[in-house]
């Protein structure tokens, strides 16, 4: 064969510029081909053994997320939740199932809408927070509220509420779940009359919690400082995210204070205590 192309060629009966011909006129065509193609196949094997591999385990994978999922979108009696309404006021009892989501921390159970937790946590740019306590969400439960929110918007599903999740809310919630935690430790505390205080009702009630012997050892100095230059800034021009940032800093010097591991019935009743007995004229 490579003796006919050479005598062709010399005689300008075929197209010097055709590779492909020339590489047909090889007289080892036949081997080269079937060498290549058994090199292509074991390839082919190799790949696609390694893309069953991967098929198996994502399909692992997602089955497991499935199951994840579906344990906690389901509404069972047996599961006390800490909390009895949504961020925005529905009853627990009245999500729709499709919506209906929950997770656990600190052995604590919350109920969400999980259209208002996931546009709560859009809210908060820097990290994701639980709406209750406002500690950083695992990024499990993020993982797991943003693969829930795919799944229903691959289905159609809508997943926009028009309403935003007000400050006001949050705090409603803190202050929702400060009272539970005083309640767990047997301290029934007038949590409405904390909520009215004004910001330098919370200046002098801080004053308050540093001067106990008891609690001012969990108590942070820059605290203070945040809260009194909220209330110089307050003078200037009043604002109501004055309080409520006032408020946020008081709640977490609280939590602070109760998730200590020594006398935290003590330290609940002392807080009780410095709330109920406030003067509002201090």
């Amino acid at each position: 064969m490579k003796y006919k192309y050479d005598i062709l060629r010399k005689l300008n009966l075929i197209d010097k510029t055709d590779e492909l011909l020339r590489f047909s006129a090889r007289n080892n065509i036949k081997k080269l081909i079937k060498k290549k193609r058994r090199y292509l196949r074991k390839k082919f094997q190799i790949y696609n053994n390694s893309a069953m591999i991967l098929q198996s385990f994502f399909r692992r994978i997602s089955f497991s997320n499935n199951l994840k999922d579906h344990k906690h979108r389901k509404k069972r009696d047996s599961i006390h939740f800490a909390n009895d309404h949504t961020l925005l006021g529905t009853d627990i009892k009245d999500i729709p199932q499709i919506y209906f989501y929950y997770f656990t921390s600190n052995n604590i159970n919350h109920a969400f809408d999980i259209r208002e937790l996931k546009k709560c946590f859009n809210n908060n740019n820097d990290s994701c927070r639980h709406p209750y306590t406002q500690e950083k969400i695992s990024i499990e439960i993020n993982k797991q509220v943003n693969r829930i929110i795919r799944r229903l918007e691959y289905r159609n599903v809508p997943t926009h509420i028009p309403d935003y999740i007000p400050q006001s809310s949050i705090l409603t919630t803190r202050m929702a779940s400060l009272h539970y935690d005083l309640l767990k430790l047997n301290v029934y505390s007038d949590i409405d009359k904390f909520y009215k205080f004004d910001v330098i009702d919370y200046v002098y009630f801080l004053e308050d919690l540093t001067g106990n012997i008891l609690l001012n050892e969990d108590i942070d100095d820059e605290d203070f400082d945040d809260i009194v230059e909220i209330y110089e800034k307050s003078q200037k021009h009043y604002h109501n995210k004055y309080k409520e940032k006032c408020l946020h800093i008081l709640i977490d010097i609280i939590n602070g204070i109760l998730n200590t591991e020594h006398d935290r019935e003590t330290k609940a009743l002392a807080i009780s205590e410095l709330i109920d007995n406030y003067n509002f004229n201090h």
